[in-house]
């Protein structure tokens, strides 16, 4: 059934009418039970139970509609709705693994981050007028990018600003809201990105491909990681060009301006961050709401 049992039973002592649904479920159970005891076809007896249950369940959703309740608040409310949490799904007669698992590997590598949400960000923790107005116009803009995925407008997006203004929260956010929407994303600091470009330049060859695949790759912090001779430059020119490439989605954060960035990763990487045309690129600015909450 589409209902969730579980969810149901509390309305049954408000909702006599619905009482009645379950009481009529359950002897029509044991009407089957009884008749297949007795020898009769199993088949014909499941098929008759299928179209019984398929019938109450229109029923309860009258039922629920004219007690002014949302159907949609009884359903089961699964984490993948595409193999609805078993982890397979099939595909015409052929049963294969779900994406979701493939999500599920990408967290395990990324930690298993429990990123806040777009509903958590609290316009409030801003100063009123300028700041706030623009953290609204870039919560939206941002949310958007969620939503459209992978129809975005701008294939990637560059978050640039001092510290302390939502940057990195607004990021983690749309890395959540991807997850939510079973997209693959890995989540790095910059740190982590240039280890992993030591790592491939000293032998792991499987990693600069991975985070070329994966389908959204969040990088916080960047202009912070060390610079290795022959090894970051390179590795990062590499990365940025085949996901531009492939089509695959970044969203960066930095605190570095446009200027500094073009200083200290060259044109190159500069223009692929600032002026591909596929890049949006959101300026952050006003107070650091670390440093300087707003009192209480």
């Amino acid at each position: 059934m589409r209902y969730s049992w579980d969810l149901l039973q509390p309305l049954r002592a408000k909702l006599p009418a619905l009482e009645q649904e379950f009481m009529g479920y359950y002897k029509r159970l044991s009407a089957s039970a009884l008749a297949a005891a007795d020898g009769a076809s199993i088949e014909k007896e499941e098929g008759e139970r299928r179209a019984y249950a398929a019938g109450m369940e229109q029923r309860i959703t009258e039922i629920l509609l004219e007690n002014g309740l949302n159907p949609a608040d009884y359903c089961p409310h699964y984490r993948c709705p595409l193999c609805k949490d078993t982890g397979f799904r099939m595909e015409g007669s052929k049963k294969v693994r779900c994406t979701c698992q493939i999500v599920r590997r990408a967290d395990q590598a990324n930690g298993a981050y429990d990123f806040p949400t777009f509903a958590q960000f609290d316009l409030s923790v801003f100063p009123e007028g300028e700041q706030r107005e623009r953290m609204q116009r870039h919560k939206d803009r941002l949310y958007a990018y969620a939503e459209q995925f992978p129809q975005t407008e701008k294939q990637n997006f560059l978050l640039l600003g001092k510290t302390g203004l939502g940057k990195s929260f607004l990021l983690s956010c749309v890395s959540q809201a991807l997850r939510q929407k079973q997209v693959p994303v890995r989540f790095l600091t910059a740190y982590q990105l240039s280890q992993a470009f030591r790592a491939q330049h000293f032998g792991e060859k499987e990693t600069l491909s991975s985070l070329i695949r994966v389908p959204f790759l969040a990088v916080d912090d960047l202009g912070t990681e060390p610079m290795l001779r022959n090894i970051t430059l390179e590795y990062f020119n590499t990365l940025l060009e085949e996901r531009l490439r492939q089509g695959k989605h970044t969203g960066l954060v930095s605190n570095l301006t446009p200027e500094q960035l073009m200083a200290r990763y060259g044109e190159r990487i500069a223009s692929r961050l600032l002026g591909s045309g596929r890049c949006d690129v959101l300026g952050f600015s006003g107070r650091d709401i670390r440093l300087h909450p707003l009192s209480l």
